[in-house]
């Protein structure tokens, strides 16, 4: 009886197990349960979705790919017909410019030719100045086709070219007439390289002829700066100075009509001034236009660094042949 007791303690009957606490909670768990496996059909649902996204994506960026891939392709190829085009215009250039410079050298010897059949009269010496005038001209092309770029003259490397000129057309001994020179590089193009070599043949000349004649030695001073209107340029010998009298706006002389118009055409006016020898000044506005317009590189490295000057004694120059 005691066993059977005791084994009664535990087997309950049925409607003391559906009434106890744990079956009790049996919805809530079956519950929790569904809301598990809803959120986890939910998610595996977007992961499923966001994985074909991905998929899609992924499909987009290699059609992407593939179609750069074909443009840098195709732009390779452009780029290497631009190069050989602009390879070929850049040897057409220097074979008109070399081609330029040698009908300049024809039409010089043929004034030469000429030239030695006259007489010492004003004929003859107009033809030798026109000589003089070809040969600036010369220089601009020769300079223009040995340049690497094609970009422009160096006023430096020019400016040495016209002073040699200067030099051997008045027969002057090196050393005669000594230079100093204030310049900053500048790179000029065509159109302005052969109106500034023109005007600066005649200002030497003037010099050489005026200032300081033949068996006299004197100093002549070239500054050429940039300021804040342009281009200014200095011309000064120490020679024997301006005519008592002088009037640059009635003068009809040749040389200085050709000098004032030249540098109206580099945008400046030129002004003259006498104090222990000649001085000509101007500031050039078209010229640092053009610097602006056609060498931005150069202008604005100019702009931003200020130019040591050149020594001022002017290296041994030469006599041309």
């Amino acid at each position: 009886m005691d066993e059977m007791a005791g084994n009664s303690k535990h087997h309950l009957p049925l409607t003391a197990v559906c009434n106890s606490d744990d079956l009790r909670s049996l919805p809530t768990v079956t519950h929790e349960l569904a809301a598990q496996k809803l959120l986890v059909e939910s998610q595996q649902k977007r992961i499923s979705q966001l994985e074909h996204r991905d998929d899609e994506r992924t499909r987009q960026l290699e059609m992407t790919a593939k179609d750069l891939q074909c443009k840098n392709e195709e732009i390779v190829r452009l780029l290497s017909v631009i190069l050989t085009q602009r390879r070929e215009k850049e040897v057409i250039l220097r074979e008109v410019y070399h081609r330029v410079k040698n009908n300049l050298q024809v039409m010089e010897s043929l004034l030469k030719m000429k030239s030695r059949s006259l007489a010492d009269t004003p004929a003859r010496e107009a033809l030798d100045t026109s000589m003089q005038r070809i040969r600036v001209m010369g220089m601009v092309h020769e300079h223009l086709y040995q340049t690497p770029d094609l970009g422009g003259v160096s006023l430096l490397a020019y400016l040495d070219g016209l002073i040699d000129c200067a030099i051997a057309e008045h027969a002057r001994k090196p050393g005669e007439i000594k230079f100093q020179l204030d310049v900053e590089e500048i790179s000029l193009t065509l159109d302005a390289a052969i109106p500034f070599g023109l005007l600066m043949h005649e200002l030497l000349s003037n010099c050489f002829e005026h200032g300081l004649p033949k068996e006299r030695t004197g100093e002549i001073h070239v500054s050429l700066r940039h300021t804040a209107n342009g281009v200014r340029m200095v011309v000064k010998d120490n020679g024997a100075g301006l005519p008592k009298g002088f009037d640059p706006a009635r003068s009809k002389t040749m040389g200085l009509k050709l000098a004032k118009g030249l540098a109206h055409q580099l945008g400046g006016t030129l002004t003259f001034s006498s104090n222990h020898g000649c001085q000509v000044q101007s500031d050039f506005t078209r010229l640092l236009e053009q610097v602006k317009t056609e060498f931005p590189a150069i202008a604005q490295r100019l702009a931003a660094s200020k130019h040591p000057p050149l020594p001022t004694q002017y290296p041994a120059l030469r006599l041309s042949e």
